[in-house]
């Protein structure tokens, strides 16, 4: 593969240093996006912690745009392409928030909304509606959550984005093929932290076992940043 039309996407990484703790350097981020490209990786959404109960959004974006521009001298050495956005973890009252359509991933309507640890109240489903309403929704790394939380979002046919890391087992949890099997994957990501090369290798495999599945996903991926 040698353009990044006929390379991969990861729509989720916490590659900008300095930014959380999924990129402490600039060396750090640099290790990452060596193991991005040997991963055949092209594009990649930086989707940076946002915490509602810790940030401010417009002291956020400050800081992220800092960041990335220590970062953007060096993508065309490794042929990758970087996108600012944010994983934002989800609150009760979160849709009330001033510019919150800032923490959209660049050029979309799209915010990647990350489900907390704790159980999901009705209250917080109404949430997530409330935000619907105003912009498209990603639900981060459904993978992780209770299965209980995994099939509400189901029944409501959120947008899901997988994280690699869900097809380390030799055998699929029945859980994952379920959400595969409901047509609602819309993303892949890394989810990268640290020097990158396990989330790599796992991002790789996944889009290995996944197959003309794979195809698909990258194809609605790319949609999304239309």
């Amino acid at each position: 593969m040698n353009n990044t039309e006929q390379m991969y996407l990861d729509f989720h990484a916490h590659i900008l240093p300095g930014v959380d703790h999924g990129s402490s350097s600039l060396e750090t981020s640099l290790q990452q996006l060596e193991a991005a490209r040997e991963a055949e990786i092209g594009t990649i959404v930086a989707t940076s912690h946002f915490y509602p109960h810790l940030h401010q959004v417009e002291e956020f974006l400050s800081l992220r745009d800092r960041r990335f521009q220590l970062l953007e001298p060096h993508l065309a050495d490794y042929g990758i392409t970087v996108l600012k956005g944010a994983e934002v973890q989800l609150c009760i009252g979160l849709d009330k928030m001033q510019n919150l359509e800032k923490l959209c991933i660049e050029g979309t309507d799209l915010l990647l909304l990350e489900i907390p640890d704790m159980p999901m109240t009705a209250e917080m489903f109404e949430t997530i509606e409330r935000i619907h309403k105003r912009m498209r929704v990603l639900i981060a790394h459904v993978n992780r959550y209770p299965k209980k939380t995994v099939q509400k979002l189901l029944d409501r046919k959120y947008m899901l984005q997988l994280n690699a890391e869900a097809f380390t087992p030799l055998l699929l949890e029945q859980n994952i093929r379920q959400i595969l099997e409901s047509g609602l994957v819309y993303a892949l990501g890394s989810d990268v932290h640290g020097s990158g090369k396990r989330a790599y290798r796992s991002l790789k495999k996944a889009i290995r076992r996944l197959g003309v599945q794979n195809d698909v996903i990258q194809q609605r991926m790319k949609g999304l940043l239309q």
